[in-house]
């Protein structure tokens, strides 16, 4: 018997301003590990509050999402 808990489903708000890390990971489809490590990296802006939380804010995810998107490749007719 396995003592995890199961993942629950996070429904972000797109009205929402700042979004806690299990929030922005589900936006972007990764694990929250992915998240820190971006964090980490300085990949993804973040607001650090009390030298404890870190949130970020919904235009840096969007813009982060944007900055990472690649165009698909154009077919020729």
């Amino acid at each position: 018997m396995s003592n995890r808990k199961k993942p629950t489903a996070v429904v972000v708000d797109p009205n929402q301003s700042f979004l806690k890390i299990n929030e922005v990971a589900a936006l972007c489809r990764v694990s929250v590990s992915c998240v820190r490590a971006w964090r980490f990296a300085r990949k993804i802006p973040f607001v650090q509050l009390n030298g404890k939380n870190l949130l970020s804010r919904r235009t840096d995810v969007d813009a982060f999402i944007e900055r990472n998107t690649v165009p698909a490749k154009q077919v020729r007719a």
